[in-house]
């Protein structure tokens, strides 16, 4: 159930990189290539443009519908690494159809976001992670 507030949700393929325990050779450079390469995979990747009349018309490639229906695709999905490995996208990730929000939110023309996370404070504290993120990332 959500909050009478809270904006409406979306199911949509949710993915977050896997770190623990991978060398670094299988690591993508960031969850932005890792997130542009399966979805050209998956939804397309812009090929060409044709320019027809006064119109363009856009050319997309993408892996047949056979191979993108279903959990077990996106997990073995090969990913390509700086190294120039290619390896599952269950090595590197951990891919599960979640919600999402069907909107993003802005404040003065940043996007705002809402993180959660359970801590386990016998490894790090709430406010600890709080310093860290908004030392690097906010």
């Amino acid at each position: 159930m959500s909050h009478p507030t809270a904006p409406p949700r979306e199911s949509a393929l949710l993915v977050g990189l896997a770190l623990p325990g991978m060398p670094a050779w299988e690591v993508p450079e960031s969850l932005d290539e890792l997130a542009r390469q399966v979805r050209a995979a998956f939804f397309g990747d812009e090929a060409l443009r044709v320019q027809r009349g006064r119109e363009n018309v856009r050319v997309y490639v993408r892996l047949p519908a056979g191979e993108r229906d279903s959990i077990g695709d996106v997990e073995n999905h090969l990913i390509r690494t700086p190294s120039g490995a290619e390896v599952p996208l269950g090595h590197v990730a951990a891919a599960h159809f979640g919600q999402s929000a069907s909107s993003i939110r802005r404040k003065a023309g940043n996007r705002v976001v809402t993180v959660t996370a359970d801590v386990d404070p016998a490894v790090v504290t709430a406010n600890e992670v709080a310093a860290v993120l908004s030392g690097t990332v906010l």
